[in-house]
């Protein structure tokens, strides 16, 4: 299965797709004309707006990479600070049981070289 990365990314690009046509016979002189009405007449109308939402649809695709990055490091941080509590709540616990007072759920922690 394909990183939804890489199929953004592919599908970011709005292109130009050729002509086809499935009618017998004449289905190639059909594809034909087609393609060349767009080149006379759409192209100069139709290719910036295409350019211009290919501008557009690069840039989103960059900012959400670029969020994508930034989550995964909040992520990374607050694991990390998750884990830094829980050691924290287990040394308050430990000091506990060695014969200091608890502290109370509501109380405020007071730093070690405090008042």
């Amino acid at each position: 299965m394909d990183n939804p990365d890489d199929i953004l990314q592919r599908q970011a690009e709005v292109r130009e797709r050729p002509f086809r046509s499935t009618v017998p016979v004449i289905g190639p002189a059909i594809a034909w004309l087609r393609a060349r009405w767009s080149d006379l007449v759409a192209r100069w109308y139709v290719l910036p707006m295409v350019e211009q939402q290919n501008a557009f649809n690069r840039l989103v695709v960059s900012q959400l990479a670029e969020l994508e990055a930034r989550l995964v490091a909040q992520d990374r941080q607050q694991t990390e600070l998750i884990h830094r509590l829980a050691a924290l709540t287990a040394e308050l616990a430990r000091l506990g049981d060695e014969g200091g007072e608890p502290m109370a759920e509501d109380e405020p922690a007071r730093p070690a070289d405090g008042p």
